[in-house]
């Protein structure tokens, strides 16, 4: 089955899905799903594939996002290019009854019964903005073949102190062994 490219964001006609399995795609400017960041920039669009199973009543999503950020490496501040996915499944569900306080379960999304559209824009702008590393680092640090790692750990041990003696073990240089 091919995938439509869906118009309008990332909304979904609820009225037009039939029962059983429906697959979906969409591009996204990050733009378009408010999540273009300040230290961590977008390169092109963010591609996504959805899966919407239908039954009765009952709707289920699962999906997967990929995207390209530009950053500077955490460790040694070198410009770095890096994909990301960020997998994603949602349940959704009719008539939210009276009295539940709370939503426990983010993966379980209440829809207004009202409702002809279904929108996942925020629920993957979500996930794909926990996708985001706090503290990205280049392949080659990872690999522990960047060139800038002896020089970037020299900075570290310097500014914590690790070279300084604990003035409790002092003492401890003063014991002689095996005289």
């Amino acid at each position: 089955m091919e995938e439509p490219a869906a118009e309008n964001a990332m909304k979904i006609d609820l009225r037009e899905l039939e029962e059983g399995e429906s697959k979906f795609a969409f591009e996204q400017d990050p733009a378009d799903l408010d999540i273009q960041g300040d230290e961590a920039v977008f390169t092109g669009e963010i591609s996504t594939s959805v899966t919407l199973h239908k039954l009765s009543e009952a709707l289920s999503a699962v999906g997967k996002s990929t995207f390209t950020i530009r950053a500077d490496c955490a460790r040694c501040s070198e410009q770095i290019e890096r994909p990301y996915e960020a997998e994603f499944s949602f349940v959704f569900q009719t008539g939210k009854p009276r009295g539940m306080e709370g939503d426990e379960d983010e993966t379980l999304i209440w829809l207004d019964e009202e409702s002809d559209e279904l929108d996942l824009g925020k629920e993957v702008r979500d996930y794909i903005l926990l996708e985001i590393p706090i503290n990205p680092v280049c392949e080659a640090y990872e690999s522990g073949t960047c060139p800038n790692l002896a020089q970037v750990e020299e900075i570290e041990k310097a500014a914590s102190g690790a070279n300084e003696t604990d003035p409790r073990w002092a003492a401890l240089k003063q014991v002689k062994l095996g005289e």
